[in-house]
């Protein structure tokens, strides 16, 4: 694939930020992006008290009735949350005392009156800081089950296993059997727990020329790596496939890149360069995005779809899975975090706005796999 040239014509169509991890986002002209990913993207989560329970789409649907704004100032103070019906979800009966009523959290909350929590997401261990009890009981009546809401604040996470971009890395070719030190059996999160044991001595065996100069800072409430990129056009191809619309929200991208030349041509983006080299930025790719039932979800009734949405995931399946280290996932979309430019750093938040050019910096010879320490050879466009 190092013969692809990157199209001049390139730009950021859509910049995405999800301020509660898992609910419907915020769709900005500008954000500034730092090396833990978009300021206010995932700074927030809801978690079921039973269970200690980390809420994620796939198994709590309902979520997609919220939806966020961020207030609408130069300096914004307050998340703008909304709910999309009158009754508790799935109790029609059960109206809400304060239908309609739009709920503020303020982007910076005042911790020190707020306990802390332990958060496990993804085999990566934080502290987070309890909102107080009536924000959360705000989304208890809602859900009809008790939750609470958490804010991550000067916390982090740490990117685990071969996500990191800073993960010393040597590429070994196809069949051998150190390729597969990292493939987990099931999906992408049981690679994850399952990984880890082997990260110390993969590493320490088979170290080389890290392939990406990306930068990392730990996450938020991100899944796995700071930025999610979408290329547009592989948007199209999934509606196409379904022969109905599809929301880009779905794939929960932060950036949506218009104007490369094929879908599903970002599988071999090593690097993409975005603004003016002086002071625009880059992202290092280090991972595919494997999709799961979330991308089934009905954004109207938060259920699983029914009919062409609800074969989305299907669909995909039929010549999307791609990526041996999650076997049974079709990819979509490239994880990464930002990278060195020249070998100096990013230590200042960059600003990214739509409209901004996109260049390959970086083309991978072959698909990255995901939970793998390997390098991938790269060519420069």
């Amino acid at each position: 694939m190092g013969s692809i040239e990157s199209p001049t014509n390139m730009r950021v169509k859509e910049i995405r930020v999800y301020p509660i991890k898992s609910i419907r986002g915020v769709s900005l002209q500008s954000q500034r992006a730092t090396a833990m990913g978009f300021e206010y993207d995932r700074i927030f989560m809801l978690q079921r008290v039973e269970g200690d329970k980390s809420m994620h789409v796939p198994h709590f649907p309902s979520m997609c009735l919220f939806t966020t704004e961020i207030s609408p100032t130069e300096n914004p103070e307050k998340i703008l949350v909304r709910f999309g019906l009158n009754h508790t979800f799935d109790k029609p009966d059960q109206k809400l005392p304060d239908e309609g009523k739009v709920l503020e959290v303020p982007l910076r909350p005042d911790v020190k009156t707020l306990k802390q929590t332990s958060v496990l997401m993804h085999s990566a261990p934080t502290n987070a800081f309890v909102m107080p009890e009536e924000t959360c009981k705000w989304f208890s009546d809602r859900f009809g089950f008790e939750v609470r809401l958490l804010y991550i604040g000067l916390n982090k996470r740490h990117v685990l296993g071969q996500l990191n971009p800073n993960a010393p890395r040597a590429y070994v070719g196809d069949g051998d059997p150190r390729d597969t030190a990292m493939s987990p059996s099931g999906g992408w999160l049981d690679g994850l727990k399952t990984g880890l044991g082997n990260v110390v001595s993969t590493v320490a065996s088979y170290t080389g020329v890290d392939a990406f100069k990306g930068v990392e800072d730990g996450l938020t409430f991100a899944d796995v790596a700071a930025f999610l990129v979408v290329n547009y056009k592989s948007h199209v191809d999934a509606q196409e496939r379904v022969e109905t619309e599809i929301e880009v929200e779905k794939f929960r991208p932060n950036i949506v890149v218009d104007g490369a030349e094929a879908p599903w041509e970002e599988d071999y983006w090593g690097e993409i360069g975005i603004g003016d080299e002086e002071t625009g930025t880059r992202i290092a790719f280090t991972a595919n995005c494997p999709r799961c039932a979330s991308i089934n979800v009905d954004y109207d009734t938060g259920r699983m779809a029914e009919g062409g949405k609800g074969k989305l995931l299907k669909s995909l399946q039929s010549d999307r899975r791609v990526d041996p280290g999650n076997k049974y996932s079709p990819i979509m979309g490239r994880y990464g975090f930002l990278s060195s430019k020249n070998g100096v750093r990013p230590d200042k938040p960059v600003t990214i706005s739509v409209g901004d050019e996109v260049q390959v910096t970086k083309l991978n010879e072959r698909r990255t796999h995901f939970c793998k320490l390997i390098s991938i050879p790269v060519t420069t466009p």
